[in-house]
């Protein structure tokens, strides 16, 4: 692959990396290894063969790249096409986590849904993960992708780092994969070499900071900052972790990991991936604990009355334990909130703007019956006696481009079409006629 780099970037990374700087400017160009991580709450044969990420449990390296946009599971959630370095959160998280429940997370930065759906499924059904995107244009895709995960403790968030300052040591676990200069991304988008100027990283080390700062006071105390970029110079990367000691007093944390793991950090208690040294793109990440001082204890205060138009008995045929949410219309939509959750969301909905709470049920037709959702479709909470229908590859592929299928069933109305006994959403058989409600958003567009 034939790019020219900036010359100031050059210059930076033969200071940095010294008799090194050789293999990785010719690793730099070598091509990705396509990866995947798998969901373990939607479990299917895909990539089973495949070879094991290291550090991330359900991660595969993948042999030959597919096209995941014609492949059903993708669309049923069974994986996350996610970038081998960055599944390293995974290893992170498994530490952090480990023997704990009942945990608040925010990722700040979260879209496309990467990190999230990696934390989200690494989290208890007790604790709850907050998706934040900065960036209007892409908080769609990032709910798109959460709905696809399948879990219900996920909420979605379209907010600036300083609103957060409003949840004031709230979180037990903030995760930053902060806006950087995409050094990393070089090889995938020329722009980012185009934009690339010493001066914009000054500008993104500044960002970096101010962010972090913004959602310091949201931070429980005693709690963990995992602060990661997809950049390579020390600017955004140890040179920010020092100032967070310095500035922020925060406490530099050890990851214990496999010592043939090729990661390689220039100070202690960082961790770097370099792409002449494994088979994906590179990355940093530091974790980093909050000084432990006297916490706020939260209180949050909720009522809730279920609406009256709301029909129990149905909403039972589509909700497994239907005892432990609490039903409401908002805006047309009924939404369902687990019980565990509903005073907390209740708070988070006051002070944040919440763009995906609960499981969307569905909308009430005009004579009360219930227009199943397709978020509800995507979700493991959903009554595992709805009547589904199972489809071939080629029928699932038909579905997904929102053509008209036809399947046998000799029982009229909603059902669920279901590829390798994974849901893909929601068809209406009618007398003479089939109905594919498969949002017009999420049709494949290509020529499969």
């Amino acid at each position: 692959m034939s790019l020219s780099l900036p010359e100031a970037f050059i210059s930076n990374m033969q200071q940095l990396l010294g008799n090194d700087y050789d293999a990785f400017h010719t690793g730099f160009f070598n091509e990705v290894q396509a990866s995947v991580r798998l969901n373990t709450h939607k479990v299917s044969d895909a990539f089973s063969l495949e070879e094991p990420v290291a550090w991330s449990q359900q991660g595969k390296l993948l042999t030959d790249k597919p096209s995941f946009i014609a492949d059903p599971l993708f669309h049923a959630g069974a994986y996350y096409v996610q970038e081998s370095s960055s599944q390293f959160l995974s290893h992170v998280m498994k530490q952090l986590l480990a023997d704990k429940t009942n945990q608040r997370v925010l990722d700040l930065c979260a879209a496309p849904g990467a990190k999230s759906t990696l934390i989200a499924s690494q989290l208890d059904e007790n604790s709850l993960l907050v998706a934040n995107e900065i960036i209007k244009s892409r908080v769609k895709v990032l709910e798109e992708n959460i709905v696809r995960w399948g879990l219900p403790n996920v909420l979605v968030a379209h907010n600036d780092p300083a609103d957060f300052a409003k949840t004031y040591q709230y979180f037990d676990i903030i995760a930053v994969d902060a806006p950087c200069s995409n050094e990393g991304m070089f090889k995938k988008n020329k722009t980012a070499i185009e934009e690339w100027t010493l001066n914009n990283v000054n500008i993104c080390q500044a960002r970096q900071r101010k962010i972090i700062s913004n959602i310091y006071d949201a931070l429980k105390p005693g709690g963990f900052l995992v602060y990661s970029t997809c950049t390579f110079n020390k600017q955004e990367n140890e040179d920010n972790v020092l100032w967070m000691q310095s500035t922020l007093h925060l406490k530099s944390v050890p990851v214990q990991v496999d010592s043939t793991w090729p990661i390689e950090g220039f100070m202690e208690h960082t961790y770097r991936f370099w792409p002449h040294k494994i088979k994906g793109e590179g990355m940093f990440l530091a974790v980093l604990q909050k000084p432990v001082d006297s916490a706020k204890e939260h209180r949050f205060p909720y009522t809730h009355k279920q609406d009256k138009k709301i029909n129990s008995e149905e909403m039972a045929l589509y909700l497994n334990h239907l005892e432990d949410f609490d039903l409401s219309i908002e805006q047309d939509e009924i939404i369902a909130i687990q019980k565990k959750f509903a005073p907390e969301i209740s708070y988070l909905n006051h002070v944040l703007n919440l763009k995906k709470r609960g499981i969307t049920v569905g909308t009430l037709a005009k004579n009360g019956s219930l227009v199943p959702d397709h978020h509800l479709s995507q979700s493991i909470l959903i009554n595992k006696n709805v009547p589904s229908v199972e489809l071939s590859l080629t029928q699932a592929q038909q579905f997904l481009q929102k053509q008209n299928i036809t399947v046998p069933s000799d029982q009229l109305g909603w059902h669920l079409v279901t590829y390798n006994t994974l849901n893909l959403g929601w068809i209406k058989i009618l007398a003479n006629r089939v109905n594919n409600y498969l949002p017009n958003e999420l049709r494949i567009l290509k020529t499969l």
